[in-house]
């Protein structure tokens, strides 16, 4: 579980190092396919915290719950909650 944690830090660390706009700038294109990455850390992350602890409900849930966010990145799950959205403003 160390190894993990490790590499899902090491992924985070770039990740944090990169951010900047100087980076986006220097990087270019290159910059939006590194940061998603992201999602590979977050696997990792979930995995590292399953392994570290005995009880797997607690990991289990934030992995449920960061799953669920990734979800909502997914481009036709976005539009599809705007749309709901936009429709239960609309009631009031």
């Amino acid at each position: 579980f160390v190894i993990v944690g490790f590499f899902a830090f090491l992924i985070l660390l770039i990740l944090a190092i990169t951010s900047t706009q100087r980076w986006q700038k220097r990087l270019g294109k290159r910059w939006k396919s590194l940061h998603r990455a992201v999602y590979l850390a977050s696997l990792l992350v979930v995995v590292h915290f399953l392994w570290l602890v005995k009880e797997p409900t607690r990991p289990l849930r934030y992995g449920v719950v960061l799953a669920l966010l990734l979800v909502m990145r997914i481009p036709w799950v976005k539009r599809s909650i705007v749309r709901v959205r936009k429709r239960l403003r609309g009631r009031r």
